[in-house]
């Protein structure tokens, strides 16, 4: 069932990269490092060698989204290359991470040389247009439950341990965190999963969630699909 709930994480094979993935271009980016795409940094684009970083954007009100997170092999700051006015996103270092801060000017010309390179750039933006498309397809066609109900199983998918009685998503996930992902209120949240609680769906131990009925969730996200 993984590759029913589509991953927001970005990756590839750094050796797709070569061509621009020089050791003068390495830098650091110590946790919680904030970078504004398209404001800071212009005249760059960045390749991450390592670490976990997270793709934001601030809504009309204000309000932060998370759009995507970003691993090893993964680029920002690319749209720079084709567009020069182009919506301002941030980026987050979830933990310490690595990243080759190339100049845009080498990155082009790269692009001109080398044919893997420009391969490895298409299928990287043809990965993030699926995100967002799916995303897309989510927010206009699905309710907030159902919505849930996907990203639950996603990280039961991912990050799913069997415990007694169902299965534990080991990771800190708050409601606050899912509500940026889904684009809704932290309290819209909290009343879906209250639900789901009451509904014998889930429970909370020890700051983990336990999915106890995990095809209550695929019933929902069933519905999502076929809408």
């Amino acid at each position: 069932m993984l590759n029913d709930y589509y991953s927001p994480w970005i990756s590839s094979d750094l050796s797709s990269w070569t061509a621009v993935a020089r050791p003068e271009f390495l830098v650091p980016m110590p946790k919680g490092t904030h970078i504004e795409q398209g404001r800071d940094n212009t005249g760059y684009i960045y390749l991450v060698e390592s670490g976990q970083l997270m793709q934001t954007v601030l809504s009309q009100s204000g309000t932060e989204r998370i759009l995507m997170f970003l691993a090893s092999g993964s680029l920002f700051n690319e749209m720079g290359l084709f567009e020069s006015a182009f919506t301002f996103y941030a980026v987050d270092a979830l933990v310490n991470s690595m990243l080759y801060r190339i100049p845009q000017d080498r990155f082009l010309h790269c692009l001109h040389q080398d044919n893997n390179l420009c391969l490895a750039l298409i299928r990287q933006l043809t990965r993030k247009v699926a995100i967002l498309a799916h995303q897309t397809s989510d927010l206009v066609f699905g309710n907030a439950y159902q919505r849930i109900a996907a990203e639950l199983l996603y990280f039961v998918c991912n990050h799913g341990v069997p415990v007694s009685g169902g299965t534990m998503i080991d990771m800190d996930i708050t409601q606050q965190f899912i509500a940026k992902r889904i684009n809704t209120s932290r309290e819209t949240v909290c009343k879906v999963m209250g639900k789901m609680t009451a509904a014998g769906i889930l429970k909370k131990e020890q700051g983990r969630y336990v999915i106890r009925d995990e095809e209550a969730l695929h019933r929902a996200v069933a519905a999502l699909r076929d809408t």
